[in-house]
């Protein structure tokens, strides 16, 4: 029997061994020989290692640029939802996700959208998780991972476990305004160890990057109910007007404070879309280019640009009343911060 160790940077990571039964068969040539070979092995192990960790970077890279360029290409809320789970599915291979929301008359957690491995929409009544993970998730803004919930401690005596035969499960936190606004839940109950580190960090960022599209496809979707809600007020209105002259002023307020919300209803919906697109380019540039050189720092200033740009446009998407302030001489303009109820005195420190 002859042996020789598998050696890459330092490390054994296992051994190449041949035997034969006619005793003092082998000796030193037939060593240096099968050491030889385990050479060849161990580089083509570590290129085939590399290549690994190369194609899973860049498929990583091709997620998350493709849920950016989804997400800035809509603010339907349905449709970004659907692609943050088809892309997360697809990625980590899942057999299905859940976006889950809380409900903000009952307090609890209800999904929104249920997709799987197909892309399909789930039915409601195959809802079919650990609810559980979610509300630990959903309360305390950390991600969980397990690799089989059916063995894990921490888990396998939850009814919704061992009914459903729960294994793998990987929830993650959107976290919004610091605050948890939901939850994306991805599972195989057919498979242990499907996810790992590696997913549940790219599952974060997915996850990191959907939050703020996903908050702002919601204001947008208030908002128009908003602006339709302010368009009946505005016919009660008239109607009273005809009546009652002595509305007129009001009725005059209330127009330009249609005219404003829809204004920056429009503007935000606008702005949104090629903003989201830049920060996710330049997020993913940035990744690409060695911290400290030119390049580097232009990108964190075009980061930071638009983050601003993206709050003044958050600002625009939140006016829902008309509020002035002087300008340059008799000339007035819109005050963002009272006209967006955003007039507090943690507001001025912020902006000083």
């Amino acid at each position: 029997w002859v042996g020789v160790p598998l050696v890459i940077r330092d490390e054994v990571i296992g051994v190449l061994t041949v035997d034969k039964t006619e005793p003092n068969y082998y000796d030193e040539h037939h060593v240096e020989l099968l050491q030889a070979f385990a050479n060849q092995v161990t580089l083509a192990i570590e290129n085939a290692r590399l290549y690994e960790t190369i194609r899973r970077e860049l498929a990583e890279r091709t997620t998350l640029y493709e849920v950016a360029r989804a997400m800035g290409s809509t603010l339907d809320l349905n449709t970004i939802l659907e692609t943050v789970l088809d892309e997360a599915i697809r990625a980590t291979g899942a057999e299905r996700g859940y976006l889950v929301f809380r409900d903000e008359e009952t307090g609890d957690m209800v999904p929104c959208v249920a997709r799987n491995l197909d892309q399909a929409t789930i039915a409601g009544d195959d809802f079919q998780v650990s609810r559980t993970i979610v509300e630990r998730v959903a309360t305390s803004g950390k991600p969980i991972l397990t690799v089989n919930a059916k063995e894990d401690p921490r888990f396998a005596r939850q009814p919704s476990v061992i009914t459903y035969g729960l294994r793998s499960i990987l929830c993650v936190p959107l976290l919004g305004k610091g605050q948890t606004i939901g939850t994306l839940y991805l599972d195989n109950r057919l498979k242990t160890g499907q996810f790992s580190q590696r997913d549940l960090d790219l599952l974060t960022a997915i996850a990191s990057q959907a939050a703020t599209v996903i908050e702002n496809a919601m204001l947008y979707e208030r908002l128009k109910q908003t602006n339709w809600q302010l368009a009946q007020k505005m016919e009660e209105v008239n109607r009273a007007y005809e009546q009652l002259q002595a509305t007129q002023a009001q009725l005059i307020r209330a127009e330009k404070q249609a005219a404003v919300v829809e204004l920056a209803g429009a503007t935000a919906h606008e702005l949104n879309q090629p903003l989201t697109v830049l920060q996710g380019i330049a997020t993913l540039l940035t990744d690409d280019v060695e911290e400290g050189t030119g390049l580097w720092r232009d990108l964190q200033i075009i980061r930071e640009a638009t983050a601003r740009a993206a709050e003044i446009v958050r600002r625009l998407g939140k006016i829902t009343s008309y509020e002035t302030k002087p300008y340059v001489g008799s000339t007035r303009i819109i005050d963002l911060e009272r006209a967006a109820g955003e007039d507090t005195p943690e507001t001025h420190e912020q902006e000083r």
